[in-house]
């Protein structure tokens, strides 16, 4: 069975919906819309489905882990742009995020003067976390730090400013905090629920009978009142037939708003896992490690980095990636943005694929986190490539990383000179001790913040730490010590890092 990513709204094993093009139409008649229900209920499809004919100009972005980070967000949104409005997209790239009240209005400004020079501007963000922070492991608002973004707050002005002809659709798996956006929202608020986009009677019927599949009335309405209209449980169901179905009201739980796995995971077992080879199904599992997968993991077989094993990336050959792409690019469940060359899967069949980790042995995720690390450091992703390295213990390379990010940069922003402060405190204290180069990066971070006294202290200690390891290194070279004069032991074949 030939299917194309979920992305793409050509595809033609899924159903075209004109009811919910037509309520997007309505929708974005409004300065702001929010589409809002839980995994499976098409939200990327039917967005993907309006937009393919929209009268507007649309940009698209998905919002990623880190891209609650100012400078990150910017250059994602302003990429998104650069198809429909490549002027304004690099206007904006050099302006930078538009932090502070003079900046955000010249970026407002820009906005205004893009939409009278041509067609409505549609900005689309895909898995708003909706409510500031970062996004958490699980993919839900990390609201830890508390209070709303850098990024929150572009998007309030953006959307108070009421600027005729730009109009926001925030898209997410949770309820998004709009409360100060609906304040501010002159052009109105359209909310777009899980209830609308529930399947209708005569949805369930055309589905089934793209299938190849005739339903009765009474059929098709029976069905909807067993999954509740729920798209992903319908879809699933329309590859086989309609009397296999599994017991009544199993598809959730005693709650009714979490999805029972059990069910879902024999139907993804079945159509989206077995049906592929063992190339392809080790592949799948190990890449299930990455939240986001770089195009070039796959698309260029990396050198063998580990004895083998299981056939994941990291011991591929040609064979191994083209079985692998090919899983990966006609899997509906995992979608493929063009704009970042990243895949990802869906939350759900992400979920199902975790529970068969234990298949990979320990040097198999670290074979991959590995490669996952150094692709993205090559992308110059540095946030994602320090999440990666952390995970295989390659600490060398996380504080090359860093220290990678200030050699291009003059200062990193508080969000992410607060990561990187994070992941320099969780190195094993052993390492720490053999590399001086940490004391003096988490130095480089408190003067980036501008925390001049810990920065000094710290300069101090380390100092301290030098001069004691450069007598001991005398010391030792005088008596004929084993290290045979090698400052701080470097004997032992440990760097210490500078």
């Amino acid at each position: 069975m030939k299917i194309l990513n979920s992305i793409s709204p050509e595809n033609p094993e899924l159903l075209q919906r004109p009811r919910i093009d037509a309520l997007f139409s309505r929708a974005v008649n409004c300065s702001l819309v929010t589409v809002v229900a839980g995994p499976g209920y098409g939200k990327t499809q039917a967005i993907g489905s309006f937009i393919k004919t929209a009268a507007q100009r649309c940009a698209r972005m998905h919002f990623r882990k880190f891209d609650d980070i100012p400078a990150r967000f910017w250059r994602n949104f302003t990429n998104a742009l650069k198809d429909s409005a490549p002027e304004l997209s690099d206007r904006l790239f050099s302006l930078g995020f538009p932090e502070g009240a003079a900046k955000c209005d010249a970026a407002l400004c820009m906005f205004a003067e893009e939409a009278r020079r041509g067609a409505p501007i549609l900005l689309i963000i895909d898995d708003y976390p909706g409510g500031g922070g970062h996004i958490a492991a699980d993919g839900s608002p990390d609201t830890s730090s508390g209070g709303g973004s850098e990024v929150d707050a572009f998007l309030e002005a953006l959307v108070g400013a009421g600027i005729l002809d730009v109009h926001l659709i925030l898209s997410g798996r949770r309820e998004i905090g709009v409360g100060r956006l609906d304040c501010v929202c002159d052009g109105g608020l359209f909310q777009i629920t899980a209830g609308d986009l529930a399947f209708t009677d005569d949805e369930i019927g055309a589905l089934f009978s793209l299938r190849g599949q005739s339903l009765s009335i009474r059929e098709a309405h029976e069905l909807g009142q067993y999954t509740d209209g729920w798209p992903l449980a319908l879809y699933l169901l329309s590859l086989n037939p309609v009397p296999k179905l599994p017991a009544a009201g199993a598809w959730r739980t005693a709650d009714r708003d979490v999805v029972c796995p059990d069910v879902i995971g024999a139907m993804f077992e079945k159509d989206f896992f077995t049906s592929y080879d063992e190339r392809a199904r080790l592949g799948l599992i190990g890449l299930s490690l990455i939240s986001d997968i770089p195009a070039e993991m796959i698309r260029r077989a990396p050198p063998n980095l580990g004895s083998p094993g299981p056939v994941i990336p990291g011991g591929l050959n040609a064979n191994d990636a083209k079985a692998i792409a090919e899983a990966l690019n006609t899997n509906l469940f995992v979608s493929y943005d063009r704009a970042t060359r990243l895949y990802s899967f869906h939350h759900m069949y992400r979920a199902f694929l975790a529970e068969k980790q234990s298949l990979l042995t320990d040097e198999d995720k670290n074979r991959l986190w590995l490669i996952a690390g150094e692709a993205f450091l090559a992308r110059g992703s540095i946030p994602e490539a320090i999440d990666c390295l952390m995970k295989c213990a390659r600490y060398d390379r996380v504080v090359e990383a860093i220290c990678r990010y200030f050699s291009l940069h003059a200062a990193a922003p508080r969000e992410l000179a607060g990561y990187f402060e994070e992941k320099l405190s969780l190195l094993p204290q052993e390492f720490c001790g053999q590399n001086p180069l940490v004391r003096y990066m988490q130095a480089a971070i408190s003067l980036n913040n501008l925390d001049t006294e810990r920065a000094y202290t710290l300069l101090c200690e380390l100092e301290a730490k030098l001069h004691g390891r450069v007598t001991q290194g005398e010391r030792g070279g005088q008596s004929g010590g084993p290290d045979g004069g090698q400052p701080g032991g470097a004997g032992n074949g440990q760097s210490d890092g500078f």
